[in-house]
């Protein structure tokens, strides 16, 4: 019997630990080629950045070949029209208003662990506020009501900080000459030069820590939510009594920080990237 052609050679299946290992992988696969220079990457570009060895990365760019995702020519692999084409229903699903849907799991996660009341936020129409979109109560009989639709001034909140240490500088200087900055509590921070100096502080560790800007009693941890392009996209926010949580304020911060990674990278976004 003559020999079959490779194109004929029915597949072998890999052992369940090699499938795992090559799953894991297309996304590391797909994120390289996407950050590819207009020529393309090479076999031996893709092997070295991923350890993975020639022979099994190839098994595995002919199976993202043969479904669309990957297109190869001249000795170089280019991202294909299932990969943008999934890329761009990512972006329309996040411009249709369905984060919350999208950050939901991450949220329950989030709560689960912490114990306390879990918020994501979003910049409000008028851009002055944080709008709350999905929050999950704390079961503590004292605790920080989430009710969705709450909105907070962007430089009196846990949630706005962040959202002001990510937006452009020229914004948040028109927004900060141009909004009634009051006092809310003793601690709410109101002068120009000390809020742009905690926006910093912000945007360094990646984490907001508010006390009392709008209420006393209330302790609240925020980390930013970063679409595919590195725009903010919305806020996690942990928020507590002060009483029980300035002693987790470390554990706390860790988790919120964490959560926000988690949920950007569902929106396409590469940590390697901020």
């Amino acid at each position: 019997m003559p020999p079959r052609s490779a194109a004929a050679v029915t597949p072998q299946i890999a052992p369940r630990g090699a499938a795992t290992l090559s799953v894991a992988r297309l996304p590391q696969i797909l994120d390289l080629l996407s950050r590819a220079s207009p020529n393309g990457a090479s076999l031996a570009s893709l092997s070295a950045q991923t350890g993975i060895p020639k022979s099994s990365l190839l098994n595995i760019l002919r199976g993202l070949q043969s479904l669309g995702y990957v297109t190869s020519a001249n000795g170089a692999y280019h991202l294909g029209r299932e990969a943008y084409a999934l890329a761009n229903l990512i972006i329309s699903t996040l411009r249709s208003g369905r984060l919350p849907a999208i950050a939901r799991p991450a949220l329950q996660r989030l709560a689960d662990k912490v114990g306390e009341t879990v918020i994501l936020g979003v910049l409000s129409q008028d851009e002055r506020h944080v709008v709350y979109v999905d929050a999950i109560e704390s079961r503590h009989t004292v605790r920080v009501s989430g009710i969705i639709g709450n909105h907070t001034p962007l430089y009196a909140s846990t949630g706005g900080w962040v959202m002001l240490a990510h937006l452009p500088d020229g914004f948040v200087d028109a927004y900060l000459r141009s909004v009634d900055r009051v006092r809310h509590t003793p601690k709410t921070l109101t002068g120009i030069d000390e809020l742009k100096a905690m926006y910093r502080q912000v945007r360094e560790q990646g984490v907001s820590i508010a006390i009392g800007q709008m209420d006393e009693s209330i302790l609240g941890f925020g980390a930013p939510v970063f679409d595919a392009g590195g725009t903010i996209a919305g806020v996690v926010i942990i928020s507590s009594v002060v009483s029980r949580a300035l002693q987790r304020s470390d554990e706390l911060a860790d988790a919120v920080r964490e959560a926000g990674r988690e949920i950007s990278g569902l929106l396409g976004h590469s940590i390697a990237a901020v």
